[in-house]
């Protein structure tokens, strides 16, 4: 297994315009690899998880309250990845903590309906800064 992927992943996370191609990239390059999945440990984090919650009430309206949070990080290389669920929705996510920004994919309501995908920061917004509308 090659780490040095993670270079790549978090470069495709911060940038990818198809937000599927990062997930693509992590299941293709680490996802199903046994010793990738044992290398991390299981974690808190609250910013993290507020962060979620948001998201979830964006993506599923009345769907702020995210359940059964798993994180899974590799400290080592600032990399947080996990699911949940939203309103009932699975949801995966791949997050690097040392630039804040992460992805998070989020099953369809109903099969055949595609997957949505929100890109997320945990900056806080400067003063007179507008977020954006995505």
């Amino acid at each position: 297994m090659n780490l040095s992927n993670l270079k790549e992943l978090k470069q495709r996370v911060a940038s990818a315009k198809d937000l599927a191609a990062p997930f693509r990239y992590f299941l293709d390059h680490f996802g199903e690899d046994p010793a990738f999945l044992d290398m991390g440990r299981r974690v808190q984090n609250p910013v993290l998880e507020a962060l979620l919650s948001a998201v979830a009430g964006q993506m599923a309206p009345g769907a702020n309250a995210v359940r059964d949070l798993l994180l899974i990080e590799l400290a080592d290389h600032g990399f947080i990845h996990g699911n949940c669920r939203f309103h009932g929705r699975n949801a995966n996510l791949l997050f690097f903590t040392d630039i804040a920004v992460g992805i998070v994919a989020v099953s369809p309501p109903r099969p055949g309906d595609a997957t949505n995908y929100c890109r997320f920061t945990a900056r806080r917004a400067g003063e007179g800064e507008v977020p954006s509308a995505n």
